[in-house]
């Protein structure tokens, strides 16, 4: 095997072991050497040094041997010029400049159409003989051969179809013979290369295939296509279990997701076109719609049997679904045929599901999917029966229960009877619409209180024993869905039936709470009191709704208050079970009412929310996780205060509720130990002062309220850090401050700020200093960086002031902090915002005397960046000296050439020319690597623009080939010249960055 046909791993290790080898005298030096040659080629150098002969044979300590658990040596680290020079690299340079050649014969080809067909069926040869030779020798090359020999093939018969002039149904027949021809070769390109990807083209070759079938029908559908595609996809999954005796699952894997991922498109597309098309009163149709169905179902079941999947079962009954529908239904029929068509069907797969459980293999899996996928056939047939008749509904509803209660008997299952338990509520509920009990048609609500107290009543009835719980526990469940119909219809009768509804609904609430109060009782579970409460408290708003009483609030608060007392009674008598339940419902209730209390339109609903807030408050101490909830129907409280009282600064709202929630905060933290909540009792007071700030932050503001609101907050959050001894909190603090200084100068001087705020962050930084003025370790660094981040977005604010030459004095001085803050703690990545900032400053003179001359500003940049450079190369930082020097003077140089490409002005090429040579020898006088490479690029860019704009006729044609022949030439040269360049490479390690 040829060394270029190993991977860097395994030459690494042969070149490892050839040193050994040398080292142990089992081999001469010279032949070491020769044979490191051949494997290290782009290598780095320490990595492949050869090893003096004079050390070979001195004696040195052996190697200590790798202990079990040491980490891996790691791999040599390539350079640029090393990855560009890698044999990878050399073989893309020459396949894509191999590539480049023949797109340009191509071209010329097409340009010529009598040389079409003779240059194509050349190359074609050419290729596919090319290929076959280096099979053997070169494996990889072969395989791109034969790829574009194959891809030519197609190309090849599409010139000749537009030769032939053909069309219609004999276009038709030729593609087809054409792409079962291609299939056939890429299935045989599948063993001959053992090659997934033409195992994949194989595939779509037949997908092709089926295409051109279908349209050689005399009237093509849908149908017909999806027909022909899913026996392509099955023709797919016929391969890939080939292909997994062959080679394994895994080789077998790729053909086997795409024959699933198109078999599944193609059922998305006949489920879309199911009514519109496939439906219809031609016998030959419809067996093709029911045929193409079958055989995705075959499909399914095939895919589990070629390679086990836990969702082929349920796709398999999926696909099953539609089959009885369409071999029954035309389109003419009524809906009594549909219904009794689906109904039977979802009865015959009811039934096989029940079936295959009585096998032992894999046929058992497909029992719970076959059974499932029956249900919405049953429930669609009833449906579509009940649209049609009441009657006819009812006993489709009843027989498809009845059906499943038959099997769950037999066997039982927890599902089975769930099921046959909502067709027996359905037909429950249908049989209130049938003519003789029409009366009552209108009171749903009764109706579902009916279903609940049926679905409770064994429950109640029977011994409260654990046993049967697969019998029990779907009664419980349709019973708490009932329940829950009942109030959701209850709800939408409040908002919209008439007086008489409301009534009704209010008497069947308070019975249905009487009914949960004795099923708790019965069943001595406590929790479910809870439902009584619920109702007795719904069964009340409706009565009060119904006499239009108006006074709501007061009488709910007083249940609420009155569920509070009971329970704390009952709390006192030991009975802890119900007291929890009537104080959960009085704070539920509580809850409820401070919300709703937006609907109250009286002036004395503040207090009501303030007592029923109060109940959180008493319950907090008890129960921890209340704690949230006191400051949220506090802030409801103040919110409707501030209401009522009409106050029209809107800035006070989310700082009255940061207050609530952050002061209550500090009154948990003094008086209980644990709190689990109490991250979000500060988020959400957190959330409030976020609000506070947009709010005063937006338009058309009143900025001394924004400036009272922002000066509170600030003064609450240092409070916060004192008590909660965090100094980090003070960065809120800061902030919060800076904009009260900032509103109150707007109030007074608008459209000025530059000078308040930068004094402020000088005050803030001077704070800072002196150790005397510190309140604690830690606030040093927060005045600080509040001092530098205020200086910051103060001076990066300063273009917006437009106050002339004096806007750019703020910038300058928070330069300045950035600048002693740099030299008293002697970083020097400091003075990149400092420079920054002076540059902004130096920009703005510049902008405000009106200079438009790019060069003004591409100069200023560049000695910055020089001074930098300097800077990072006396501290040692090579990385950021190299970057700062490249992009300070590509900057300085390429603003020179856009200024030559823009104006075409031969001047500005003069100018690049002598700033790029003064750039240049600079760096090399300084030896620096950045100020090297950035002229010497400028300047090749500058004179290949220069003398492309005089070529710029060249032919498209021309380009493509002097492009593939220069990859061509440089892979070649790259080959010859690769121990050269490394070489110079080595020779400029000394040089700075």
């Amino acid at each position: 095997m040829e060394p270029s046909q190993l991977s860097r791993p395994y030459r690494l290790v042969l070149v490892q072991e050839i040193e050994r080898w040398q080292k142990e005298g089992l081999i001469p030096a010279e032949l070491a050497t020769a044979l490191r040659k051949r494997y290290d080629y782009d290598f780095p150098s320490s990595a492949a040094a050869p090893v003096p002969p004079a050390q070979a044979t001195a004696a040195a300590p052996a190697p200590a041997q790798a202990q079990p658990g040491s980490p891996p040596v790691p791999r040599p680290r390539l350079s640029l010029a090393q990855t560009l020079l890698s044999e990878t690299s050399i073989r893309i340079y020459l396949y894509l400049g191999a590539f480049f050649v023949i797109s340009a014969a191509m071209i010329l080809a097409v340009l010529v159409a009598g040389l079409r067909l003779p240059i194509l069926l050349a190359v074609t040869v050419l290729f596919g003989a090319g290929s076959l030779l280096l099979k053997r020798r070169l494996p990889q090359p072969s395989f791109i051969l034969y790829l574009v020999f194959s891809a030519l093939l197609p190309i090849t018969a599409g010139v000749l179809a537009d030769l032939a002039k053909l069309a219609g149904r004999a276009s038709s027949t030729y593609w087809l013979v054409v792409l079962l021809a291609m299939a056939l070769v890429w299935a045989f390109s599948a063993w001959l290369f053992s090659s997934r990807f033409f195992s994949l083209t194989a595939l779509l070759a037949l997908d092709g295939a089926a295409a051109m079938a279908g349209r050689l029908a005399s009237e093509p559908r849908t149908i017909t296509f999806l027909f022909f595609l899913t026996l392509s996809s099955l023709a797919g999954l016929v391969g890939a279990f080939l292909l997994k005796r062959w080679r394994g699952q895994k080789f077998a894997l790729p053909v086997f997701i795409l024959a699933q991922v198109q078999q599944a498109l193609f059922l998305l597309v006949a489920t879309s076109a199911l009514l519109d098309n496939l439906v219809t009163n031609e016998f030959g149709w419809q067996l093709v719609s029911t045929g193409t169905w079958i055989l995705a179902t075959g499909f399914y079941a095939l895919s589990d049997a070629v390679i086990p999947f836990l969702l082929f079962p349920w796709a398999t009954a999926a696909a099953l679904m539609p089959v009885g529908w369409l071999a029954i239904v035309r389109s003419g029929s009524g809906p009594e045929t549909s219904a009794f068509a689906l109904v039977a069907w979802g009865m015959l797969m009811t039934a096989a599901g029940n079936l295959f459980l009585r096998f032992e293999n894999r046929v058992r899996h497909y029992s719970l999917p076959v059974g499932l996928a029956a249900v919405p056939l049953l429930l669609a047939g009833s449906l579509v029966g009940l649209y049609k008749d009441a009657w006819l509904g009812l006993g489709l509803f009843l027989g498809s229960g009845v059906l499943l209660a038959l099997f769950q008997i037999v066997r039982p299952r927890p599902w089975v009877w769930t099921f046959s338990l909502g067709f027996g509520l359905a037909a429950y509920l249908t049989f209130f619409h049938i003519p003789p009990t029409a009366l009552v048609e209108n009171y749903i609500c009764s109706q579902l209180a009916g279903a609940t107290l049926l679905l409770m009543l064994p429950d109640m009835l029977l011994p409260s024993s654990k046993a049967l719980p697969g019998w029990r526990w779907p009664l419980r469940g349709w019973a708490i869905l009932a329940a829950s119909a009942t109030l959701l219809s209850g709800l939408l009768i409040l908002a919209f039936g008439s007086h008489q509804d409301v009534w009704v609904m209010a008497v069947t609430l308070g019975l249905a709470g009487l009914l949960y109060l004795a099923y708790a009782l019965r069943l001595r579970k406590a929790w479910l009191g809870g439902l009584f409460t619920l109702h007795l408290a719904l069964a009340l708003t409706f009565g009060l709704s119904a006499y239009e009483v108006h006074a709501w609030l007061p009488i709910l608060a007083g249940l609420a208050m009155l569920f509070y007392v009971a329970g704390a009674l009952l709390a006192w008598k030991g009975s802890k079970p119900w007291s929890v339940v009537l104080r959960a419902s009085a704070l539920t209730l509580a809850g409820v009412l401070c919300l709703a209390a937006f609907l109250y339109d009286h002036a004395d609903r503040a207090i009501y929310v303030t007592v029923l807030a109060s109940l959180f408050l008493t319950e907090t101490f008890r129960t921890a996780w209340l704690e949230t909830f006191t400051p949220a129907f506090y802030s409801i409280a103040f919110i409707m205060t501030l209401i009522d009282g009409k106050v029209e600064p809107r800035v006070y709202f989310p700082a009255g509720i940061t207050i609530l929630f952050l002061g209550l905060d500090l009154l948990f933290t003094r008086l209980k130990a644990a709190r689990p909540l109490k991250w979000a009792t500060r988020l959400l007071g957190a959330t409030a002062a976020c609000v506070t700030l947009v709010l005063a932050l937006l338009p058309k503001h009143l900025q001394g309220a924004a400036a009272i609101a922002c000066g509170v907050l600030a003064s609450l959050f240092v409070l916060q850090a004192l008590v909660y001894r965090q100094p980090r909190l003070g960065y809120i603090a800061a902030a919060f401050l800076s904009f009260s200084v900032l509103f109150t100068n707007l109030k007074f001087v608008p459209d000025r700020w530059l000078w308040s705020l930068i004094g402020t962050a000088i005050v803030f930084y001077a704070l800072s200093l002196p150790r005397g003025l510190q309140r604690g370790p830690g606030w040093d660094v927060v005045l600080r960086c509040s001092g530098l981040g205020l200086a910051s977005l103060t001076a990066l604010s300063a273009p917006l002031e437009r106050s002339g030459l004096l806007a750019s004095l703020p910038v300058a001085l928070a330069a300045s902090l950035w600048a002693v803050e740099a030299f008293r703690r002697r970083n020097v990545w400091l003075g990149f915002p400092a420079n920054g900032l002076y540059l902004m400053a130096y920009f703005m003179i510049l902008a405000t005397l009106k200079v438009d001359q790019p060069q003004f500003f591409s100069v200023g940049a560049a000695v910055l960046g020089l001074l930098m450079h300097y800077l990072l190369r006396r501290a040692g930082s090579r990385a950021g000296a190299f970057l700062t020097g490249l992009f300070s003077q590509l900057v300085l140089l390429s603003t020179t050439y856009i200024q030559m490409t823009g104006t075409k002005d031969i001047w500005y090429f003069a100018v690049l020319f002598f700033q790029a040579l003064v750039v240049l020898g600079y760096g090399i006088v300084i030896r620096s690597r950045s100020l090297v490479i950035t002229p010497i690029v400028m300047l090749v860019l500058g004179v290949a623009t220069v003398v492309f704009s005089i070529l710029h006729d060249i032919s498209t044609v021309i380009l493509i080939g002097c492009t593939g022949i220069g990859l061509i030439l440089a892979g070649i040269a790259a080959l010859l010249l690769r121990e050269r360049i490394a070489s110079l490479r080595d020779q400029l390690r000394d040089w700075h960055a």
